[in-house]
């Protein structure tokens, strides 16, 4: 009986424990889900506080814009939000604690063993998080300074003979332009631009313009296109175009500089050969970022201006991480700007607000002053950035050297800023919209051209 007794009562503390643990266990397990539905609920919660920020709000939260200066120009040189800007100071105070080892880690990351090392390659970490984003393989991406660099690293890397043609629009970027007439009178090439004229009905218009040229002129061997135009913000049908130049036999470069968070990209589906895009206009990034896609057919034969140690090296990458002493911080910061983009909402939220204050806008200043917006398809235009014809005055003739002036005039009279084009005989206000504007800011842009203007 009394053994009978003694493992009676071991069975019982047995059932007692074995009950003690899956109570600790189920318990765990809730605590784990609630804690799980709390972060969910917090991440959504503080995610939409700033979403609801949107405005003169965030912009004196997260970026240094004075108050008194109204930006309406976004698509020139962007604005760094202060996380981005933070961390970038940060890096610049650890280099200079050791510059020595800075730049030695950059050439080769894993040589030096020490508490202060990087030990990673923070180059290929920003390649890394450009090309998820940019939908690329991170061995066909690389990061430069801009576009114009990048351009300018496939035109004077491409073999041409002498006699063949370069096919640009009358709505290219005049450096890339510019760069192009360059490599065409060094080689004896011939630069051939497209005419596009304004107003477009629909993209058939420009696909039917390219097969002309095309079929008309079988020297043509590469073509640069715009993803937006940069005077125009015309967003063109790249992915039918590239169709129709390989059927012809023709490369494709693209001008993607205002492309990387206004639109959604995909280089492995957009079958173009070389895309050069910038991060700094509305991807956050310092300026000083941008990257280049080259398809892997072209990876041998793509490398940078600046010709250095790793000019030799059969990888694309290497070929451009090390270029001596220039700063590649903005480099490293693309991942926390991508980060603070993603934060804000994404491309959704942001390329929503944006669209909407850019088309009221123009809306708005075009019945002031009485002008019409460029006529071109809903598909067709730039998210971010919507244009107005500008009255031909006295004051401001419809002229190339009369954009700069009334830029200046403009700012001056009431510290906004704005950027002017001329195309198609007339004079042009491109107004860019970012998630720290608000509609004050075209207010005041609305009035200034009203008295600058003297309408």
């Amino acid at each position: 009986m009394v053994i009978l007794s003694v493992l009676l009562k071991c069975r019982m503390r047995s059932i007692e424990f074995e009950s003690s643990v899956a109570f600790a266990v189920v318990s765990a397990i809730c605590i784990m889900w609630m804690l799980r539905q709390y972060h969910r609920w917090s991440s959504t919660s503080q995610k939409q506080s700033t979403r609801a920020t949107f405005g003169h709000d965030l912009r004196k939260q997260h970026f240094c814009i004075d108050a008194n200066v109204y930006q309406c120009n976004n698509g020139s040189f962007g604005a760094v939000p202060r996380p981005v800007l933070e961390k970038q100071q940060r890096l610049m105070e650890k280099r200079e604690r050791n510059p020595e080892l800075w730049y030695r880690n950059q050439y080769d990351p894993y040589l030096f063993s020490h508490e202060e090392a990087h030990n990673t390659n923070m180059y290929a970490d920003g390649v890394d998080a450009v090309a998820a984003f940019v939908g690329s393989k991170r061995q066909d991406l690389v990061l430069v300074e801009n576009v114009t660099t990048g351009t300018n690293a496939v035109l004077k890397s491409l073999s041409f003979q002498r006699g063949d043609k370069i096919l640009i629009t009358s709505h290219t970027y005049r450096p890339v332009k510019i760069t192009v007439e360059f490599v065409s009178k060094r080689l004896a090439l011939e630069t051939v631009v497209l005419e596009i004229p304004i107003p477009i009905d629909s993209e058939d218009d420009i696909i039917n313009l390219y097969s002309e040229v095309l079929k008309d002129d079988k020297d043509i061997k590469l073509a640069v296109v715009d993803h937006i135009t940069g005077a125009s913000a015309i967003k063109m049908p790249v992915k039918r175009i590239a169709a129709l130049c390989h059927m012809n036999g023709v490369m494709v470069l693209v001008d993607g500089a205002h492309a990387p968070g206004q639109i959604p990209l995909n280089m492995e589906d957009l079958g173009v050969d070389f895309y050069c895009g910038n991060l700094h206009k509305w991807l956050f990034t310092p300026r000083g970022c941008a990257f280049l896609w080259v398809q892997p057919d072209y990876k041998d034969v793509i490398s940078p201006v600046t010709t250095s140690y790793r000019q030799y090296d059969s990888n694309l990458m290497q070929r451009f991480c090390f270029l001596g002493t220039r700063d590649c911080i903005p480099y490293y910061l693309a991942e926390t700007a991508i980060k603070f983009y993603n934060d804000l909402g994404g491309m959704e939220e942001i390329v929503t607000y944006n669209s909407t204050l850019s088309s009221w806008a123009a809306d708005m200043i075009s019945k002031a002053l009485n002008a019409e917006k460029l006529q071109i398809p809903v598909g067709m235009r730039a998210p971010c950035m919507s244009l107005v014809a500008i009255p031909e005055t006295s004051l401001y003739p419809a002229c190339t050297e009369t954009c700069h002036r009334l830029m200046s005039d403009v700012y001056k009279h009431s510290q906004v800023f704005v950027v002017f084009s001329y195309f198609n005989q007339r004079l042009w206000c491109r107004i860019s919209s970012q998630v720290y504007n608000c509609k004050e800011d075209y207010t005041r842009l609305r009035d200034a051209l009203l008295e600058v203007l003297q309408l």
